[in-house]
């Protein structure tokens, strides 16, 4: 069985805010369910598989291009 993981831990995998964790699972596919009628829980795999990119090249296939380093005057 996967082990389930709470709205905070999602969201230190996910980098982010845990609101936006319950963002995601409102608006962004991020399958989850709630226990008690207040605790959110996800699968661990749930949330590994949502953070791999769909194109690991970048988006339409393209080779990611970094922005150039801005000169800073002093």
């Amino acid at each position: 069985m996967d082990d389930e993981i709470t709205t905070e831990d999602a969201a230190k995998l996910l980098k982010v805010n845990p609101r936006t964790v319950r963002w995601y699972m409102k608006h962004a596919d991020l399958p989850g369910r709630l226990i008690g009628g207040r605790t959110l829980v996800f699968k661990r795999s749930d949330v590994e598989a949502f953070v791999k990119p769909v194109h690991p090249k970048g988006r339409w296939g393209k080779p990611v291009k970094k922005a150039p380093k801005r000169k800073v005057k002093k």
